[in-house]
């Protein structure tokens, strides 16, 4: 019989990007759930910092309407232990990015210490300055 043990233990500190898949307001939808896939997965591939994502599909209901998205998760993973800092500029670099490249106005960051709205040209505070 194999023992499991409970392994690592940080303190928990999430970052979770929400993006609609519509461009604009006419909604059109310009890429695939897998040209997204494919873009983020490049995107991790060549940037210097090490990171992984989870993607989940998600709904967005809204008065007047709904909309198609991705809800993209950066975690704290005990195995591979980053800063809270990493994280939250790591989530920022690819929320900006991913407006930028989906042609979308914005993005929601919601994180364990509270909520950003991401819009074209205009970026959170780094995370360091926040207080």
């Amino acid at each position: 019989m194999s023992k499991t043990s409970m392994g690592s233990f940080v303190k928990t500190y999430y970052a979770d990007i929400y993006i609609g898949m519509s461009c604009g307001y006419e909604g059109v939808i310009k890429f695939t759930e897998d040209e997204v896939l494919d873009i983020i997965s490049k995107y991790i591939d060549n940037n210097e910092r090490k990171f992984a994502v989870n993607i989940q599909n998600t709904t967005f209901v809204y008065p007047g309407g709904m909309e198609s998205g991705l809800k993209i998760g950066l975690i704290q993973y005990p195995r591979f232990e980053v800063t809270e800092t990493e994280i939250f500029n790591n989530a920022v670099a690819l929320a900006i990015f991913l407006v930028e490249k989906l042609d979308q106005f914005r993005c929601s960051l919601v994180t364990s210490n509270g909520s950003y709205l991401i819009e074209n040209g205009n970026m959170p505070e780094t995370y360091e300055d926040r207080s």
